[in-house]
């Protein structure tokens, strides 16, 4: 089966480069960028992936935005949810597409660890924090899904629980989390969301008033989602 790699970045230029060396290690799977932001194009040229500008702004949307864009642009039948900080210590991709290729309803992805310390890159025997894979930080699953439940609820214009809505309404549908034997880190960066108010208290208030509704696996009903603003 075909599969894609959607990344989408946003001002993450230094650790979306190091994240490609190391996925260009193990695979030449095609891999589309999704720069929100309009900066990353010449480190797309450089590791031969595509490349989609979904927004040329200064202002940050969720990524959930560039992953319903990243969707549409592909024929893929395996879509590959990751992130500019991810680095991959083992071959990830091509276990976890078997995964997705075996099971429809699979939800495949890797051990992961999480840098809080920024540590992992000046040594990389440094001890880092275990890293929940259950959200998509690297996860594979049949790109029929995504589309047939409309991605990812484009209500979340905050910070956070937008992922955890995405993935209570695949495991909702019958879809199952199965991790495959390889590693990855999520490399440090700066992390402003603060849990007590803001942006994260603006999704807090959508997540909560969504899980009061019957479940819904289809979001964005009434809107044209997975356009492309540049």
């Amino acid at each position: 089966m075909k599969a894609t790699m959607l990344i989408p970045t946003f001002k993450r230029n230094e650790l979306l480069e190091i994240g490609l060396q190391s996925i260009r290690k193990y695979s030449d799977i095609d891999i589309l960028i999704l720069d929100e932001f309009g900066d990353a194009e010449e480190i797309s040229k450089k590791f031969k992936t595509r490349y989609l500008l979904t927004k040329d702004s200064d202002c940050w949307r969720m990524p959930g935005f560039a992953f319903n864009i990243g969707a549409h642009n592909t024929d893929a039948e395996i879509i590959i949810l990751s992130c500019p900080e991810i680095y991959h210590v083992d071959d990830c991709l091509n276990p976890m597409i078997k995964v997705v290729e075996n099971d429809p309803m699979a939800l495949a992805s890797p051990h992961g660890k999480d840098d809080r310390r920024n540590t992992f890159l000046k040594n990389k025997k440094s001890r880092l924090h275990t890293l929940i894979m259950r959200m998509p930080f690297l996860m594979a699953l049949r790109r029929n899904l995504f589309m047939e439940m409309h991605g990812y609820d484009e209500d979340y214009l905050g910070a956070a629980l937008d992922d955890n809505d995405f993935i209570d309404r695949l495991e909702y549908h019958g879809c199952e989390l199965k991790m495959v034997e390889a590693n990855c880190i999520h490399i440090f960066h700066e992390r402003k969301v603060h849990r007590g108010g803001g942006l994260h208290a603006i999704n807090r208030k959508i997540y909560k008033s969504k899980n009061k509704q019957p479940k819904n696996f289809v979001r964005n009903k009434d809107r044209d989602w997975g356009v492309a603003y540049a």
